[in-house]
């Protein structure tokens, strides 16, 4: 009985591990790197504007955008939904990391390939990209109608 309560902890404890793995290397990917796959980073924010630099699908740094709108208020808004990006970003790395452990975690104890994609979550963690998605459209819509 001892023994098989400390195989349980020790698993939970390896998934607690794991999941921090997790949260920091999508950290890490998202505000260190600043990896924005086809989104937008605030390069210098003054009182009447913003300078935007926009990323290309890979991530690289594509155009610089100056946004000032007539209204002050619309600046305050802008910057909101740029920082909302990074989070979401941070969301749907941290979703599919934890995924792709659950697969390779699950393909390591001999199950199908097939069966590991379904039980680890690899396509649910996909929904986690339709938030980053929203707002670079969102960001794009408020660029487009200043």
């Amino acid at each position: 009985m001892k023994e098989l309560t400390v195989l349980k902890i020790r698993k939970i404890l390896l998934h607690i591990l794991l999941l921090l793995i997790s949260f920091t290397l999508s950290y890490t990917i998202t505000y260190s790197l600043n990896f924005l796959p086809n989104g937008y980073e605030v390069m210098v924010r003054e009182e009447s504007s913003l300078t935007i630099q926009s990323n290309t699908v890979f991530g690289i740094k594509d155009d610089i955008i100056s946004y000032a709108p007539p209204e002050l208020r619309k600046i305050d808004r802008l910057d909101d939904v740029i920082y909302n990006q990074k989070e979401n970003l941070w969301l749907f790395f941290t979703a599919f990391f934890i995924s792709l452990i659950l697969f390779f975690y699950r393909l390591s104890k001999g199950e199908k390939i097939m069966h590991c994609l379904f039980k680890s979550g690899i396509l649910a963690a996909l929904f986690a990209l339709l938030p980053y998605i929203q707002t670079v459209d969102r960001i794009q819509f408020i660029i487009a109608n200043t």
